[in-house]
């Protein structure tokens, strides 16, 4: 950010409603920053552009792999259920927080029963599905569309 600015990232909300309460808030004399821009009329009726930042949509592809566990019945919709579950992981996401495999298992076992053990692999796309953490930044959003959640026996 340039020197004596600020910037407010922002999920949710309509652009004037946003620009209105930033306006209003704000420290005289600071400049805002950001990758949207709503003008306002002032109290004087001057109008003013009002800067901040809607988060960048991160999609999220997610392969998970399982085993049965012999002593309990998978139900036959278990995978669709493992596949709903990482969707919730995803939704419950918000700006900045990183994508991390392992915060799904809980989220999976509460869901399916007769599972005895999970692989999470995590990826930006679909074909470089390899890791188990993804970053994601200050200005992003991790996205895990149901469509991008891939699930299969081992």
């Amino acid at each position: 950010l340039p020197p004596k600015s600020f910037e407010v990232v922002v999920s949710g909300g309509t652009d004037s409603d946003i620009a209105e309460t930033i306006y209003n808030l704000k420290p005289s004399g600071i400049e805002n920053h950001g990758n949207t821009t709503v003008v306002i009329v002032d109290s004087d009726g001057n109008e003013q552009g009002v800067k901040f930042t809607r988060p960048v949509d991160k999609n999220v592809f997610v392969n998970v792999r399982y085993t049965l566990y012999a002593e309990e019945d998978f139900p036959s919709d278990g995978e669709t259920t493992i596949a709903e579950a990482v969707s919730a992981y995803g939704d419950s996401l918000i700006v900045d927080e990183d994508v991390i495999a392992q915060r799904m298992f809980g989220t999976i076992y509460d869901s399916v029963s007769g599972l005895e053990s999970l692989t999470i692999e995590l990826g930006f796309t679909s074909g470089t599905i390899n890791e188990t953490r993804l970053e994601i930044t200050d200005t992003e959003k991790a996205i895990i569309d149901i469509s991008g959640v891939s699930v299969s026996a081992l």
